[in-house]
């Protein structure tokens, strides 16, 4: 904030770098044995397949649980003022950049025997962020009164769950399950940068932009030899929120003009696949291949000037 009798120039600047990588993994050449008897199981985080994150309370796995979980939650709020008797100008400047990824994996490990098939495999990768960066600008002068405000926020993140074995024709590895086997990816993502700018004066001007890009791959796979008694489920759940508010608002006594921008780019993949192997069920289980993905955008722009 400035408020001077001659020149009076105000700047405020955030910049938010995040980059979060988040794994659970069997490794290659691993041998584990669950047998899952126990009645009460192990606690393993999931979620409903509904909008926003909705953990499910209680859930348990009685078997194998490889969960990855990971959160990012932005908040940016800040703003610049200026003032004074012949020229003022306020200038914001955000910018917050995210990546990483979450991935959980069976990766060219074997699980359980065909002899003692154990309980449950369970492979879940979860991820949620969200981001709000707000800015106000604001400049008032009896004479020039000016002001300018960027918003720019680049999202990408991978989010996997996979039980993946290029090798399985050698007959090495494999997974197998006396009850059901689940591999699972989800991503929710919320995204709502808000800038707003005013400026009075004899002549008022201001100008404010917004861009947000989101990219996202989530990706739920089978590749090798898995064998269940109950069923077999593969589910990639990917869904956005996006909005954006940019808004400029000038009063002039001589003129005032202003103009407001904002603009929203999304490249999202959500990929559920079994690419290769032998996959079964028992005699009673169903296998299910399922991605399902959403996006919600909504976009709110104004320029008013008196």
């Amino acid at each position: 904030m400035e408020i001077s009798g001659a020149v009076a120039v105000g700047g405020a600047t955030a910049v938010s770098l995040i980059s979060t990588n988040t794994r659970a993994a069997v490794e290659a050449g691993a041998a584990v044995a669950a047998g899952g008897a126990a009645a009460n199981g192990v606690a393993a985080e999931a979620w409903s397949p509904a909008d926003g994150v909705a953990p499910i309370a209680g859930s348990t796995v009685r078997g194998l649980a490889v969960v990855a979980s990971s959160s990012d939650d932005v908040d940016i709020l800040f703003g610049s003022v200026a003032g004074n008797m012949s020229l003022a100008f306020a200038a914001n400047v955000v910018v917050v950049v995210n990546t990483g990824s979450t991935v959980a994996e069976v990766k060219a490990a074997t699980v359980n025997a065909a002899a003692a098939p154990g309980g449950d495999v369970v492979v879940r990768a979860l991820h949620a962020q969200a981001v709000s960066p707000r800015a106000f600008l604001g400049s008032g002068s009896a004479g020039v009164a000016a002001g300018i405000g960027i918003s720019v926020t680049t999202l990408s993140h991978a989010t996997r769950a996979a039980i993946a074995d290029a090798g399985w024709a050698a007959g090495v590895h494999g997974v197998w399950a006396g009850r059901g086997v689940e591999v699972t990816a989800m991503s929710r993502d919320t995204l709502k940068p808000d800038l707003v700018g005013a400026a009075i004066g004899t002549g008022a001007v201001s100008g404010v932009g917004i861009g947000l890009s989101a990219a996202a791959r989530t990706t739920a796979e089978i590749q090798g030899r898995v064998s269940a008694q109950g069923g077999v489920a593969v589910r990639a759940d990917s869904r956005l929120v996006a909005e954006t508010l940019a808004v400029s608002v000038n009063a002039g006594l001589a003129g005032a003009g202003g103009a407001a921008v904002s603009a929203i780019i999304l490249a999202r993949e959500t990929t559920a696949t079994v690419s290769g192997g032998i996959v079964s069920a028992g005699v009673a289980g169903s296998v299910v291949v399922s991605a399902f993905g959403k996006e919600a955008v909504g976009i709110v722009v104004a320029a008013a000037s008196v």
